[in-house]
């Protein structure tokens, strides 16, 4: 409302008439609980994928420390790091599963247009440029309420970070002894 009163005012405009600029025009049809949710999928999915490019460093570094080291494949210590790379791995699955969760969204409760196919013109545009912006393949759900109100893709994104490092941890721990 704040930015449609300005533009109003600065086009000459009262406030509060909407004469230029209506709210519709400067929300693009967004709905509250479809911005929010969507923010923190964006969010939680770049911030996943920067912990999981630190997560595969570390692998690449034990990896070469295998290569390099004088261990043998009898040795118990080699096979004791070796582990921790199928750990990795099994860990990488869940995340990459969880991260997929995520990508499932809604958008489109408030779009209002002259017609049906207006309205799905629309909310594929809104699509293209979100999936051009982002590195992920967004999609529409099906049915947008099962997206909007159920936020397990989160909990299930948390649940796989927190096994990935509670392992990688138990892992070094281990090693230290």
């Amino acid at each position: 409302e704040v930015i449609a009163n300005r533009a109003n005012e600065m086009l000459g405009g009262e406030k509060g008439t909407y004469e230029y600029v209506s709210v519709q025009d400067v929300n693009m049809f967004q709905d509250i609980r479809e911005v929010v949710v969507l923010s923190g999928k964006l969010t939680a999915i770049k911030l996943a994928k920067k912990m999981f490019v630190e997560c595969k460093k570390f692998k690449a570094s034990i990896d070469a420390l295998l290569e390099s080291s004088s261990l043998s494949e009898d040795d118990e210590l080699y096979d004791e790091i070796k582990s921790i790379g199928a750990i990795f791995e099994r860990d990488a699955k869940r995340f990459d599963k969880a991260m997929n969760g995520l990508l499932e969204i809604c958008y489109g409760a408030n779009v209002s247009l002259n017609s049906k196919q207006e309205k799905e013109d629309y909310i594929n545009c809104f699509l293209k440029n979100l999936n051009q912006q982002a590195t992920e393949k967004y999609k529409l759900s099906e049915n947008r309420f099962v997206v909007s109100r159920n936020l397990d893709g989160f909990m299930h994104l948390s649940t796989a970070a927190k096994n990935l490092m509670i392992n990688l941890s138990k892992c070094i721990s281990d090693l230290k002894y």
